[in-house]
Parts: structure tokens; sequence; C-alpha cells
């Protein structure tokens, strides 16, 4: 036996485990092995002789699965763990509160969701559901008839799918004729439901809304693999039936109050109820003093239900104690083995160690070959590498983890010698991402120069470049994500070559980011090639706050190839303003070309997007531009006529 002597012990709890003992016990395997040993394998075989005569009968039984695990579970089809014993009754006006409804926007529905501990992730994939089935006129026929009460149209749904859809609902007042929720595929489970959501064809306004946000978007874009899809469809299924589980003999588990969770940290922790602080707010491991520790009241009161307080399986609380608490085990020092008292940030920073990640989350990057050269030519010849330039690339990723970049865009910027500032344009860059979505196209990496006197240091990146090269990764969430570089090197001839370089910020790096680690004040002389931290961190066998930024590379193997589109019209945010006249230059030396050919340049319909519908033209003109299609008659009058009229 021994006793930890300290004034303050913080440790974190987590509350399925203590619940778990509460509630008797959680789901399981062969749950009614005992009782009724062939109970699943009768349900199992009863479904399936359902589902066989009856093809519209999964779509039905997932939704139910949906009703009752958002609201109480009573039934379920699905292969999930046996032992519950919520759900003795029904109420439709339960289901009416509690299940996201079709008509909810991005922020409604991940709040809903994350009001039953699921993820934007499993928001997504679950959404996948709508892959089978119907939907009736009433859930989304305001998008077709009063989208803003105004008696107009949703401007996100596409065009053509929404004069498809007045064919099959003709008025608001349908309330009995049903539409296939994944056209032409609605009885076969499959990906079929993102294909058609990426083209604009969401049947519902919370489908159209997984668009709305740059992570969903992202997961929508990732999910287009059958065997992912099913693998990440079952797993979220299991997480939605362990929604507020009832297991055991307990009658309520939402009804735990604060007092029978102390009770319950006395019982198996030997920490006295009354030296209990206890705190759904991660600070409290922070607190130094009884004072600072008196400020969280979150849980003070003993009578508070845990579930008016968020909380259910898998939620993390956090327990202030003084005094001591007996537990069995070898003789323990908590100075350390040097007799230093470690505090919570050496505990932290411990876990911290800085070493070089040997491979790349991506297999390489290919660079559309006109792209690349339109943005180092003009770094070259215009700007001769004397202040520095950026862009953002825009491609696709493949399965096997290939990036091809097949344009850049280059948002408003001002560049120095030393410092690239982007001047983030929200309506341009709107633009920009419905472009890339008919071109079947997402953001895959940030490119920058380095100028001629950068090439003269001892250094790969600077600790700015870092920096900007860390925040655009973190943002974009794409785990592929490149950062490339360009720069002047001096070639056997004693002249000078462009070169570019492609590399990842380690996995490491992006943690740090996101977790605040980085100093982003850089003081006036500070070694450029060092990284400073706000705190320690382990490099080899070393406590520092200074890391050398070559640490945070990853090397990326760069190909070239010759993609879809040109890029020989004007570019925009450059020195000289792009005009229609451009257009009607443009136009005018591809005359020989069919149209969809004069206009497959992304700067080109970069312009068209100031003049027509983001939501709806522009799209309808990228993906004609992807699928090589013809462009409607009236979309080229329509083009043709703004060309003239410059």
């Amino acid at each position: 036996m021994f006793k930890m002597n300290v004034n303050i012990l913080l440790v974190a709890c987590v509350v399925s485990g203590i619940l778990g003992a509460c509630q008797g016990g959680q789901l399981r395997k062969n749950f009614y092995q005992n009782t009724c040993p062939s109970a699943e394998e009768i349900v199992r075989n009863v479904t399936w002789n359902h589902v066989s005569s009856n093809p519209n009968l999964p779509a039905k039984l997932l939704r139910m699965h949906f009703h009752d695990c958002f609201v109480r579970f009573k039934r379920s089809l699905w292969k999930v763990l046996t032992g519950r014993r919520d759900g003795t009754i029904s109420r439709t006006r339960e289901a009416l509160i509690n299940i996201p409804p079709p008509v909810f926007n991005f922020t409604q529905l991940k709040q809903s969701f994350a009001s039953k501990n699921l993820t934007v992730h499993d928001l997504v994939v679950l959404s996948g559901s709508h892959t089978i089935g119907v939907g009736h006129c009433p859930t989304f026929s305001n998008r077709l008839y009063n989208f803003t009460g105004k008696g107009d149209q949703d401007p996100s749904l596409n065009a053509t799918y929404a004069a498809f859809l007045k064919t099959k609902c003709p008025s608001l007042n349908d309330t009995t004729t049903t539409v296939e929720m994944d056209p032409g595929s609605s009885l076969k489970f499959d990906t079929g439901y993102y294909a058609t959501l990426k083209q604009q064809k969401g049947l519902f306004q919370s489908d159209a809304a997984l668009l709305t946000n740059k992570g969903a978007a992202n997961i929508v874009q990732e999910l287009g693999d059958n065997d992912k899809f099913f693998t990440e469809f079952a797993q979220s299924m299991v997480r939605m039936g362990a929604i507020e589980v009832l297991t055991g003999t307990s009658d309520n588990p939402q009804q735990t109050t604060v007092s029978q969770l102390k009770a319950l940290i006395q019982t198996q922790l030997r920490i006295p109820f009354q030296n209990q602080t206890i705190s759904t707010n991660q600070n409290l491991l922070l607190a130094k003093t009884h004072d600072d520790i008196s400020r969280f009241t979150d849980m003070a009161n003993p009578n508070t239900p845990l579930s008016a307080l968020n909380l259910s399986h898998g939620s993390i609380v956090y327990l202030a104690y003084d005094g001591e608490r007996t537990v069995a085990g070898p003789t323990f020092h908590p100075a350390g083995s040097f007799g230093r008292k470690m505090t919570m940030d050496d505990l932290i920073a411990k876990q911290m160690k800085v070493t070089r990640q040997e491979n790349p989350q991506c297999e390489l990057v290919s660079f559309d070959r006109d792209c690349a050269n339109a943005f180092q030519h003009y770094v070259n010849d215009t700007l001769a590498f004397a202040v520095k330039r950026g862009g953002f690339m825009y491609g696709t990723v493949s399965e096997e983890g290939k990036v091809e970049v097949d344009f850049i865009y280059e948002p408003p910027q001002q560049g120095t010698e030393a410092n690239l500032v982007f001047f983030r344009d929200p309506d341009e860059e709107k633009s920009v991402e419905a472009i890339a979505m008919g071109l079947g196209m997402r953001r895959v990496g940030f490119i920058f120069t380095q100028t001629v006197s950068q090439d003269k240091k001892d250094f790969t990146l600077s600790n700015r470049e870092v920096l900007q090269a860390s925040e655009f990764h973190a943002e974009s969430g794409l785990k592929e994500w490149v950062t490339a570089m360009v720069k002047l090197e001096v070639n056997e001839d004693g002249g000078a070559d462009v070169h570019f370089e492609a590399f990842q910020m380690s996995d490491m790096c992006i943690r740090l980011f996101k977790e605040g680690w980085f100093e982003t004040e850089i003081e006036e002389g500070h070694d450029p090639k060092l990284s400073k931290m706000k705190k320690d961190v382990v490099v080899g066998v070393k406590d520092t706050r200074e890391v050398d930024n070559d640490f945070f590379l990853v090397v990326v193997k760069i190909f070239d190839h010759q993609g879809p589109l040109s890029s020989s019209f004007p570019i925009e945010n450059r020195n000289t303003p792009v005009t229609l006249k451009a257009l009607k230059n443009h136009l005018d030396r591809a005359k020989s070309l069919p149209f969809v050919k004069r206009i497959s340049d992304f700067h080109l319909m970069l312009l068209l997007a100031r003049f027509l519908d983001v939501a709806a033209d522009i799209p309808a003109l990228a993906e004609c531009v992807h699928t090589d299609s013809p462009i409607p008659e009236g979309y080229q009058l329509l083009i043709e006529s703004m060309a003239n009229a410059s």
C-alpha cells in the first residue's frame, strides 16, 4: 500500500464507465443466449424472408431504426449488440420533436446529431441511407414553389432536377405522391446518393445542407467508394444503436444525478464525496488553488440530472480532489526520478515528441503542365521572384492517394520579400468552389513561391511559411493535402532554373498547430529555420521550445500530366484586371473549337461567375466541361452576348 501525498490531484473520468455501473451492465453479443438462444437468428431470418419478397421494406426498416434510436430505440432489425430495456412505449409526438426534419439546415442538423453524441461524420454517413426509399411531396415541395416564402425555388437545387420534380409534384397541395430519393437507384443500397448529391440533386433541404459545410462536403467526396461507404455506414449504425442505452434493471438512465455520480466515485475511486469537485469544463485540470477550483460550479447542484448537462455514455467529466487517496500498488515517487515535481504541462509535453515522419499521407502529386507553367511564368517573368506569390491548388485525389492538380486559384494577396498575405474573398471563393464541384474537383493544396533572397538562406521553409502552410492544411481537413513551393535554383551552367518542390506538413505538425502550440507572433531577428513553441516539446532526447522546420516536412514525389482544362485565359487578381474584353479575345482566338472547349478554362469560368448564377448556372456549365458535353444553346448565346457587349 502507498499514499499519494499531493495537495490537489486531477483525473478524468469517462462517464460511460461510471454509468455502466449505475445501470447494471452494457449491451453485448448473444444477450439472449440463455433465455432464448435462437432469438437473433429468428429475427434475422424473418427479416430476410420479408425483404426478399418486398424490396421497399429495407428503406422502411432503416427509417424505423433511425426513429427509434433518436427517440427510444424500442425495436431494431439492424445487426447490433442486444440487451436494451428501453422503448416500452412509442409516441408519434416524440418522433416529430426529436427526429431532424427534412427542412433543417446544416447548423440544425449538426446540433441535432450532437445532442445524441453523434458527429458530423455520422451525419453525412447516415444520410447515405437516402440511397433507398422514397420521399413524399410535402417534405420537399417548398424547395420547388415557396423556398423563402416569396413563391421562389431553392437556388441550390439543380435546375433540371427541379423541373423534373415539378412534373411529379405539380403543386404544394399534392400530399400523396412519392418520389425516389436516389433517382433510378432507390431499391439498391449503394453510393448513388452521394453521386446525385454532388450534382446538387439531393431531394431534401437537409440533403443539400451537407454541401454548405466544408467538412461535411469533404466527407461526401470521400464516400463515393462502395466498400468505404458500407464499412462507415455499419459503424455509424452501431453508434446510433447505442444512443441513450438503457440496460440492466434501472428504469431511466437519464435521471441519474450528480449526487449519484459522486457516490459512485466515492465507492469506486475511494475519494470522499465532500472532497470532490467535478465539472464538464476541462479547464478544471489547470486549476492551481482552492479558489480556482471553487469557480467550477456547473455540477455543484447534487440533484441535477446528468442528462440536463448533456452527459451520456462516452462523455467526459473532470474531477479535482484534495487530501489523500489510498490505493494498492508499488512504491511511487510523485516528484519523479530526479526529484522535480512534474506539472500538468510537463506531462502533456512528454506526449509531444517531435520526430521526422518518413512517409506522406499521399502517394504523389501530379501537376497539369499548363497550369504549373502559367503560375511559374508569371512569378519568373513578371515578378522576377522578387516578391512572394501564392494560390490554392484544385484537382482530384484518387483512392490510392494520388493527388492531381488541374488548376490554381490565386486569391487577392500582397507579397513581399519575406511575407505572403491572402485577402480572402468569401464570395469569390464560393464561385471557385461551385466551379470545382461542377468539374468534379476539390481544393487539394497550397502553392507559394520563395524569393531570390530567401534562396540564399539555410532552410527549406521558413517559420512563417510553416505557420501558413499548417494553417491551410489544418483548415482543409484533407489528409492528402499538399504544400508546393516554387523557387529559382542555380544550374550547372551558372544560370537559374525554376524548381518545384512538394511536401506535406507532418501529422504532428498539424496536431501542434490545431492545439495552439506554435508561437504565431514571430519576433524580428528570430532564426527563420526554427519554429518556436509555447511549451517544451521533446526533440530527440531534449526538451526544447525551438524545432527545426525540417522536422515538420514530409517530401512528396512530383509528376506532371496534361489535364482536361486549358490555362490560356488571363488569371484573376494579378496586376492587370480581367474584363469582358479578355473574354471576347479568348473566344475569337478559339473559334475553330467546339464551344465547350472554348470555355474549358477555370479562370474564364471564374469571370463568368461574376455575371451568372453561382448556385445554378456556373455548376451546370462546369459540369458540361467536366463531361465534355455540348453547352446548352441559351448559355452559349448569353456568353457570346456578354463578350460582344465589351
